[in-house]
Protein backbone atom coordinates (compact mmCIF):
# COMPACT_ATOMS: atom_id res chain seq x y z
CA UNK A 1 0.00 0.00 0.00
CA UNK A 2 2.71 2.53 0.80
CA UNK A 3 4.56 1.86 -2.17
CA UNK A 4 1.87 2.18 -4.60
CA UNK A 5 1.23 5.57 -2.80
CA UNK A 6 4.30 6.85 -2.97
CA UNK A 7 4.13 5.83 -7.02
CA UNK A 8 1.46 8.17 -7.47
CA UNK A 9 2.49 12.11 -7.71
CA UNK A 10 0.68 14.31 -5.99
CA UNK A 11 -2.14 16.67 -7.21
CA UNK A 12 -0.94 19.98 -8.80
CA UNK A 13 -1.98 23.22 -9.96
CA UNK A 14 -1.07 26.34 -11.62
CA UNK A 15 -0.98 29.30 -9.46
CA UNK A 16 -2.91 31.70 -11.38
CA UNK A 17 -3.33 34.45 -8.81
CA UNK A 18 -2.53 34.64 -4.77
CA UNK A 19 -5.35 35.07 -2.59
CA UNK A 20 -4.83 38.06 -0.16
CA UNK A 21 -6.70 39.66 2.28
CA UNK A 22 -6.95 43.23 2.01
CA UNK A 23 -5.97 45.11 4.72
CA UNK A 24 -8.40 47.74 6.45
CA UNK A 25 -7.42 51.60 6.53
CA UNK A 26 -7.71 53.72 9.28
CA UNK A 27 -6.13 56.69 10.32
CA UNK A 28 -5.85 57.79 13.89
CA UNK A 29 -6.98 61.12 15.56
CA UNK A 30 -3.30 62.57 14.43
CA UNK A 31 -3.35 61.03 10.72
CA UNK A 32 -1.02 58.25 11.49
CA UNK A 33 -2.13 56.02 9.08
CA UNK A 34 -3.47 52.09 9.94
CA UNK A 35 -3.00 49.26 7.75
CA UNK A 36 -4.74 46.37 9.94
CA UNK A 37 -4.67 42.78 8.72
CA UNK A 38 -6.87 41.28 10.37
CA UNK A 39 -6.31 37.16 10.01
CA UNK A 40 -4.68 34.21 12.02
CA UNK A 41 -6.03 31.56 14.58
CA UNK A 42 -3.45 32.93 17.40
CA UNK A 43 -4.38 35.49 19.52
CA UNK A 44 -0.87 37.06 18.97
CA UNK A 45 -0.46 40.42 17.15
CA UNK A 46 2.49 42.16 15.16
CA UNK A 47 2.89 46.23 15.04
CA UNK A 48 5.30 47.85 12.84
CA UNK A 49 6.14 51.40 12.96
CA UNK A 50 7.95 52.65 9.64
CA UNK A 51 9.79 56.24 10.17
CA UNK A 52 11.45 57.62 7.37
CA UNK A 53 14.63 57.40 9.20
CA UNK A 54 17.00 55.25 6.87
CA UNK A 55 20.47 55.61 5.98
CA UNK A 56 19.37 58.41 3.55
CA UNK A 57 17.77 60.83 6.00
CA UNK A 58 21.47 60.43 8.08
CA UNK A 59 24.12 63.44 8.18
CA UNK A 60 26.87 61.27 9.12
CA UNK A 61 27.79 57.67 8.88
CA UNK A 62 26.01 55.27 11.36
CA UNK A 63 23.48 57.72 12.71
CA UNK A 64 20.49 56.29 11.13
CA UNK A 65 21.98 52.74 12.40
CA UNK A 66 23.31 53.57 16.10
CA UNK A 67 19.98 55.38 16.62
CA UNK A 68 17.70 52.59 15.49
CA UNK A 69 19.54 50.06 17.56
CA UNK A 70 20.01 52.71 21.01
CA UNK A 71 15.89 53.17 20.91
CA UNK A 72 15.60 50.52 23.52
CA UNK A 73 18.46 51.60 25.76
CA UNK A 74 16.40 53.74 27.69
CA UNK A 75 13.18 55.94 27.96
CA UNK A 76 11.63 59.22 30.08
CA UNK A 77 10.21 56.32 32.13
CA UNK A 78 11.80 52.85 31.72
CA UNK A 79 15.49 51.75 31.75
CA UNK A 80 17.16 49.59 29.43
CA UNK A 81 16.46 46.85 31.91
CA UNK A 82 13.04 47.72 32.99
CA UNK A 83 12.14 47.29 29.57
CA UNK A 84 13.64 44.17 29.00
CA UNK A 85 12.02 43.11 32.06
CA UNK A 86 8.55 44.09 31.17
CA UNK A 87 8.63 41.98 27.92
CA UNK A 88 9.75 39.22 28.89
CA UNK A 89 7.05 39.24 31.75
CA UNK A 90 4.89 39.61 29.08
CA UNK A 91 6.66 37.50 26.51
CA UNK A 92 6.62 39.96 24.17
CA UNK A 93 9.37 40.71 21.92
CA UNK A 94 10.74 44.21 20.59
CA UNK A 95 12.50 44.59 17.48
CA UNK A 96 14.56 47.29 15.60
CA UNK A 97 16.15 47.67 12.51
CA UNK A 98 17.10 50.31 9.73
CA UNK A 99 17.81 49.94 6.25
CA UNK A 100 18.88 52.42 3.18
CA UNK A 101 15.35 54.10 3.37
CA UNK A 102 13.49 53.70 6.35
CA UNK A 103 13.48 52.54 10.15
CA UNK A 104 11.59 50.21 11.63
CA UNK A 105 10.22 49.48 15.35
CA UNK A 106 8.10 46.23 15.63
CA UNK A 107 6.40 44.84 18.47
CA UNK A 108 5.04 41.23 18.73
CA UNK A 109 2.85 40.53 21.46
CA UNK A 110 0.02 38.14 22.82
CA UNK A 111 -3.50 40.12 22.90
CA UNK A 112 -3.66 39.41 26.77
CA UNK A 113 -0.89 41.51 27.52
CA UNK A 114 -1.39 44.39 24.80
CA UNK A 115 -2.73 46.96 27.06
CA UNK A 116 0.46 46.51 29.43
CA UNK A 117 3.04 46.55 26.99
CA UNK A 118 1.38 49.71 24.62
CA UNK A 119 3.33 51.63 26.84
CA UNK A 120 6.51 50.62 26.84
CA UNK A 121 5.82 50.41 22.82
CA UNK A 122 5.39 53.78 22.40
CA UNK A 123 7.84 55.46 24.50
CA UNK A 124 10.86 53.61 23.29
CA UNK A 125 8.98 54.89 19.45
CA UNK A 126 8.63 58.71 20.38
CA UNK A 127 10.37 59.13 24.35
CA UNK A 128 14.01 57.53 23.89
CA UNK A 129 16.27 59.65 25.59
CA UNK A 130 19.62 57.85 24.38
CA UNK A 131 21.20 57.93 28.36
CA UNK A 132 25.03 58.24 28.02
CA UNK A 133 26.58 55.06 29.37
CA UNK A 134 24.43 53.07 27.33
CA UNK A 135 24.89 54.40 24.41
CA UNK A 136 28.98 54.71 24.80
CA UNK A 137 28.58 51.00 25.43
CA UNK A 138 26.36 49.87 22.06
CA UNK A 139 29.21 52.19 20.41
CA UNK A 140 32.05 50.67 21.60
CA UNK A 141 30.85 47.05 20.87
CA UNK A 142 29.54 48.04 17.08
CA UNK A 143 33.00 49.23 16.43
CA UNK A 144 34.57 46.50 18.34
CA UNK A 145 32.23 44.32 15.87
CA UNK A 146 33.21 46.37 12.86
CA UNK A 147 37.19 45.50 13.55
CA UNK A 148 36.34 41.98 13.46
CA UNK A 149 34.70 41.82 10.04
CA UNK A 150 36.59 44.35 8.65
CA UNK A 151 39.27 41.13 8.61
CA UNK A 152 36.88 38.88 6.52
CA UNK A 153 36.73 39.90 2.64
CA UNK A 154 33.05 39.08 2.47
CA UNK A 155 32.58 41.97 4.75
CA UNK A 156 34.85 44.23 2.91
CA UNK A 157 33.47 43.64 -0.09
CA UNK A 158 30.06 44.51 1.03
CA UNK A 159 31.77 47.79 2.61
CA UNK A 160 32.70 49.15 -0.36
CA UNK A 161 30.53 48.22 -3.25
CA UNK A 162 28.05 50.58 -2.74
CA UNK A 163 30.14 53.40 -3.17
CA UNK A 164 31.85 51.72 -6.02
CA UNK A 165 28.28 51.84 -7.70
CA UNK A 166 27.27 55.18 -6.66
CA UNK A 167 29.82 56.92 -5.87
CA UNK A 168 31.41 58.87 -2.40
CA UNK A 169 29.05 60.39 -0.46
CA UNK A 170 25.71 59.52 -2.31
CA UNK A 171 23.05 58.97 -0.05
CA UNK A 172 23.26 55.47 -0.84
CA UNK A 173 27.01 54.90 -0.19
CA UNK A 174 27.08 52.84 3.35
CA UNK A 175 31.03 53.21 3.40
CA UNK A 176 32.41 53.49 6.97
CA UNK A 177 35.74 53.75 8.88
CA UNK A 178 36.14 52.72 12.65
CA UNK A 179 36.90 56.37 12.86
CA UNK A 180 33.03 56.90 12.06
CA UNK A 181 32.46 55.36 15.67
CA UNK A 182 33.97 57.56 17.37
CA UNK A 183 32.15 60.55 16.08
CA UNK A 184 28.66 59.55 17.17
CA UNK A 185 27.57 60.56 20.24
CA UNK A 186 24.42 60.80 22.21
CA UNK A 187 23.63 64.14 21.30
CA UNK A 188 24.19 62.93 17.59
CA UNK A 189 22.15 60.69 18.19
CA UNK A 190 19.17 62.19 19.88
CA UNK A 191 19.54 65.26 17.06
CA UNK A 192 18.49 62.22 13.96
CA UNK A 193 15.91 60.95 16.99
CA UNK A 194 14.36 64.29 17.15
CA UNK A 195 14.18 64.87 13.43
CA UNK A 196 13.01 61.62 12.27
CA UNK A 197 11.22 59.91 15.02
CA UNK A 198 9.88 61.80 18.03
CA UNK A 199 8.38 64.70 15.81
CA UNK A 200 8.11 62.73 12.24
CA UNK A 201 5.28 61.49 10.45
CA UNK A 202 5.14 57.80 10.26
CA UNK A 203 3.53 54.69 9.16
CA UNK A 204 1.48 51.48 10.79
CA UNK A 205 0.48 48.16 9.80
CA UNK A 206 -0.97 46.01 12.63
CA UNK A 207 -1.51 42.02 11.74
CA UNK A 208 -2.51 39.01 13.28
CA UNK A 209 -5.87 38.03 15.16
CA UNK A 210 -6.72 41.69 16.20
CA UNK A 211 -8.25 42.87 19.30
CA UNK A 212 -11.71 44.97 18.97
CA UNK A 213 -9.65 47.70 21.28
CA UNK A 214 -6.79 47.58 19.05
CA UNK A 215 -7.87 51.11 17.36
CA UNK A 216 -8.35 52.53 20.93
CA UNK A 217 -5.14 51.33 22.15
CA UNK A 218 -2.96 52.73 18.79
CA UNK A 219 -4.87 56.33 19.41
CA UNK A 220 -3.99 56.07 22.80
CA UNK A 221 -0.09 55.98 22.45
CA UNK A 222 0.23 57.07 18.84
CA UNK A 223 -2.62 59.06 18.37
CA UNK A 224 -1.97 61.93 20.43
CA UNK A 225 1.49 63.64 19.39
CA UNK A 226 1.40 66.16 16.71
CA UNK A 227 3.35 64.55 13.47
CA UNK A 228 5.12 66.79 11.20
CA UNK A 229 6.52 66.53 7.68
CA UNK A 230 9.24 64.63 7.55
CA UNK A 231 12.38 66.48 6.09
CA UNK A 232 12.89 65.88 2.40
CA UNK A 233 14.63 63.25 1.07
CA UNK A 234 18.10 64.13 -0.32
CA UNK A 235 18.57 62.95 -4.44
CA UNK A 236 19.44 59.80 -4.66
CA UNK A 237 18.65 58.83 -8.28
CA UNK A 238 20.46 56.93 -10.44
CA UNK A 239 23.76 58.31 -10.53
CA UNK A 240 26.63 58.79 -13.32
CA UNK A 241 29.23 56.42 -13.04
CA UNK A 242 31.23 54.62 -14.73
CA UNK A 243 31.60 50.90 -14.33
CA UNK A 244 35.06 49.83 -12.62
CA UNK A 245 37.11 46.77 -12.25
CA UNK A 246 38.45 47.08 -8.62
CA UNK A 247 40.60 45.09 -6.49
CA UNK A 248 41.40 45.29 -2.60
CA UNK A 249 44.72 43.06 -1.64
CA UNK A 250 44.21 41.33 1.64
CA UNK A 251 47.66 39.11 0.82
CA UNK A 252 46.36 36.86 4.21
CA UNK A 253 42.95 36.07 2.95
CA UNK A 254 42.59 32.14 2.22
CA UNK A 255 40.10 33.22 0.19
CA UNK A 256 38.47 36.01 -1.86
CA UNK A 257 34.90 37.69 -2.14
CA UNK A 258 33.53 38.23 -5.59
CA UNK A 259 31.05 41.33 -6.28
CA UNK A 260 29.69 42.04 -9.28
CA UNK A 261 26.56 44.28 -10.27
CA UNK A 262 25.42 47.64 -11.41
CA UNK A 263 22.77 50.09 -10.81
CA UNK A 264 19.41 49.68 -12.37
CA UNK A 265 15.82 49.57 -12.28
CA UNK A 266 13.52 49.55 -8.76
CA UNK A 267 10.12 48.12 -8.92
CA UNK A 268 8.28 51.26 -10.11
CA UNK A 269 9.90 50.26 -13.54
CA UNK A 270 7.10 48.38 -15.76
CA UNK A 271 10.29 45.95 -16.85
CA UNK A 272 10.86 45.09 -13.11
CA UNK A 273 8.61 41.81 -12.88
CA UNK A 274 10.89 40.50 -15.96
CA UNK A 275 13.76 41.42 -14.67
CA UNK A 276 13.25 39.01 -11.58
CA UNK A 277 12.81 36.18 -13.56
CA UNK A 278 15.57 36.75 -15.30
CA UNK A 279 17.44 37.08 -12.28
CA UNK A 280 16.14 34.01 -10.79
CA UNK A 281 17.18 32.24 -13.96
CA UNK A 282 20.62 33.51 -13.54
CA UNK A 283 21.59 33.40 -9.75
CA UNK A 284 18.46 33.99 -7.96
CA UNK A 285 17.78 30.39 -6.23
CA UNK A 286 19.66 26.98 -5.73
CA UNK A 287 19.38 25.63 -9.15
CA UNK A 288 20.40 28.81 -10.49
CA UNK A 289 22.76 28.86 -13.87
CA UNK A 290 25.69 30.25 -11.21
CA UNK A 291 25.17 27.40 -8.99
CA UNK A 292 24.85 24.88 -11.38
CA UNK A 293 28.07 26.33 -13.25
CA UNK A 294 30.44 27.58 -10.61
CA UNK A 295 29.53 25.34 -7.49
CA UNK A 296 27.97 21.94 -9.22
CA UNK A 297 30.12 21.34 -11.86
CA UNK A 298 33.79 23.82 -11.52
CA UNK A 299 33.57 23.72 -7.30
CA UNK A 300 35.07 26.87 -7.51
CA UNK A 301 32.74 27.44 -4.41
CA UNK A 302 30.30 26.65 -1.69
CA UNK A 303 27.64 29.45 -2.67
CA UNK A 304 27.20 32.00 -5.62
CA UNK A 305 24.07 34.03 -5.76
CA UNK A 306 22.55 37.06 -7.30
CA UNK A 307 20.06 39.74 -6.00
CA UNK A 308 17.67 42.09 -7.70
CA UNK A 309 17.12 44.68 -5.03
CA UNK A 310 14.83 47.45 -5.10
CA UNK A 311 15.18 51.22 -3.01
CA UNK A 312 13.34 53.96 -3.46
CA UNK A 313 15.48 55.71 -5.86
CA UNK A 314 17.21 52.93 -7.64
CA UNK A 315 17.97 49.06 -8.25
CA UNK A 316 20.54 46.60 -7.83
CA UNK A 317 21.59 43.59 -9.17
CA UNK A 318 24.67 42.11 -7.17
CA UNK A 319 26.15 39.08 -8.01
CA UNK A 320 28.17 37.52 -5.04
CA UNK A 321 30.74 34.77 -4.08
CA UNK A 322 33.66 33.74 -2.27
CA UNK A 323 36.03 31.80 -4.12
CA UNK A 324 39.60 30.44 -3.64
CA UNK A 325 42.58 33.17 -4.24
CA UNK A 326 43.55 30.22 -7.10
CA UNK A 327 40.53 30.44 -8.86
CA UNK A 328 39.30 34.19 -8.86
CA UNK A 329 39.63 34.80 -12.37
CA UNK A 330 38.44 31.58 -13.54
CA UNK A 331 34.80 32.27 -11.32
CA UNK A 332 34.89 35.92 -12.54
CA UNK A 333 34.94 34.27 -16.56
CA UNK A 334 32.05 31.71 -15.59
CA UNK A 335 29.94 34.81 -14.36
CA UNK A 336 30.35 36.61 -17.38
CA UNK A 337 29.61 32.99 -19.69
CA UNK A 338 26.64 32.83 -17.95
CA UNK A 339 25.49 36.32 -18.43
CA UNK A 340 26.37 36.13 -22.07
CA UNK A 341 24.45 32.87 -22.47
CA UNK A 342 21.22 34.38 -21.40
CA UNK A 343 21.56 37.56 -23.86
CA UNK A 344 22.73 35.40 -26.47
CA UNK A 345 20.23 32.20 -26.29
CA UNK A 346 16.44 31.71 -25.17
CA UNK A 347 16.26 29.93 -22.33
CA UNK A 348 15.07 26.86 -23.05
CA UNK A 349 10.62 26.13 -21.92
CA UNK A 350 11.09 23.34 -19.53
CA UNK A 351 14.20 25.55 -17.20
CA UNK A 352 12.17 29.09 -18.12
CA UNK A 353 8.61 26.84 -16.39
CA UNK A 354 10.54 25.58 -13.86
CA UNK A 355 11.77 28.87 -12.42
CA UNK A 356 8.31 29.97 -13.20
CA UNK A 357 6.71 27.48 -10.39
CA UNK A 358 9.46 28.34 -8.38
CA UNK A 359 8.45 32.41 -8.17
CA UNK A 360 5.02 31.64 -8.09
CA UNK A 361 5.38 28.74 -5.30
CA UNK A 362 7.78 31.51 -3.41
CA UNK A 363 5.27 34.35 -3.83
CA UNK A 364 2.36 31.58 -2.52
CA UNK A 365 4.27 30.97 0.84
CA UNK A 366 5.36 34.60 1.72
CA UNK A 367 1.51 35.47 1.79
CA UNK A 368 1.01 32.86 4.12
CA UNK A 369 0.17 34.04 7.38
CA UNK A 370 -0.78 37.42 8.52
CA UNK A 371 2.60 38.00 9.36
CA UNK A 372 3.75 37.42 6.10
CA UNK A 373 0.99 38.84 4.34
CA UNK A 374 2.09 42.45 5.98
CA UNK A 375 5.45 42.06 4.78
CA UNK A 376 4.10 41.92 1.17
CA UNK A 377 2.13 45.21 1.99
CA UNK A 378 4.79 47.14 3.75
CA UNK A 379 7.32 46.21 -0.01
CA UNK A 380 3.93 47.66 -1.69
CA UNK A 381 3.15 50.73 0.23
CA UNK A 382 6.78 51.32 0.04
CA UNK A 383 6.15 52.21 -3.94
CA UNK A 384 2.66 53.74 -4.09
CA UNK A 385 1.25 50.13 -4.75
CA UNK A 386 -1.36 47.75 -2.69
CA UNK A 387 -1.70 44.23 -2.53
CA UNK A 388 -2.82 43.84 -6.43
CA UNK A 389 0.93 44.88 -7.61
CA UNK A 390 1.26 40.39 -6.41
CA UNK A 391 -1.23 39.25 -8.95
CA UNK A 392 0.39 41.48 -11.33
CA UNK A 393 3.31 40.34 -11.19
CA UNK A 394 1.80 36.87 -11.21
CA UNK A 395 -0.08 37.16 -14.33
CA UNK A 396 3.27 38.85 -15.75
CA UNK A 397 5.47 35.73 -14.47
CA UNK A 398 2.76 33.62 -16.44
CA UNK A 399 2.94 35.37 -19.79
CA UNK A 400 6.09 36.21 -20.34
CA UNK A 401 8.04 34.48 -23.28
CA UNK A 402 11.85 33.59 -23.73
CA UNK A 403 12.06 35.72 -26.05
CA UNK A 404 11.50 38.61 -23.85
CA UNK A 405 13.49 37.48 -21.48
CA UNK A 406 16.41 37.59 -23.63
CA UNK A 407 15.64 40.87 -25.01
CA UNK A 408 15.58 41.85 -21.00
CA UNK A 409 18.93 40.01 -20.41
CA UNK A 410 20.28 42.27 -23.89
CA UNK A 411 18.75 45.90 -21.98
CA UNK A 412 20.03 45.34 -18.85
CA UNK A 413 23.36 42.32 -18.65
CA UNK A 414 25.54 44.14 -20.89
CA UNK A 415 29.12 42.95 -19.35
CA UNK A 416 30.74 46.37 -19.88
CA UNK A 417 27.94 48.10 -17.24
CA UNK A 418 29.12 45.87 -14.70
CA UNK A 419 31.45 46.79 -11.71
CA UNK A 420 33.38 44.33 -10.72
CA UNK A 421 35.36 43.98 -7.38
CA UNK A 422 37.49 40.95 -5.62
CA UNK A 423 38.75 41.12 -1.93
CA UNK A 424 41.69 38.76 -1.64
CA UNK A 425 45.07 37.82 -2.41
CA UNK A 426 46.50 38.46 -5.52
CA UNK A 427 50.03 38.12 -6.73
CA UNK A 428 49.71 41.62 -8.65
CA UNK A 429 51.01 44.66 -6.51
CA UNK A 430 48.38 46.84 -4.93
CA UNK A 431 49.09 50.37 -4.14
CA UNK A 432 46.81 50.07 -1.06
CA UNK A 433 45.77 47.48 1.33
CA UNK A 434 42.51 49.18 2.49
CA UNK A 435 41.78 51.31 -0.88
CA UNK A 436 40.39 49.79 -4.12
CA UNK A 437 41.79 50.36 -7.20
Amino acid sequence: MTQEFRAVSPPHFEVSNVPMLQPEYFQLDNGVPVYAINAGTQEVVKIDLFFAAGHVQQQQPLQASLTSKCLVEGTAHYSANEIANLMDERGAYLRNSSDLDDARLTLYALNKHLEYVMPVFSEVALRAVFPVREVATIIEKSKQKFLVNKEKVRYVSQLYFNRLLFGEDHPYDTFRTADDYDRINTDVLRSFYAANYATSSFRIIVSGRLPANLQTLLNKHFGRHTPVASAAVPDASLPDVAASVQHIQRANALQSALRIGKVTINKRHPDFMGLMLLNTILGGYFGSRLMTNIRENKGYTYGIGSSLMSVQQAGMLVIASEVGNDVQQKAMDEIFIEIERLRREPVPAGELELVKNYLRGTLLRGADGPFQLSELLKAALDYGFDLSWYNNYIETIKNISANEIQHLAVKYLEPDSFTRLVVGNQQAESTSDEKPH
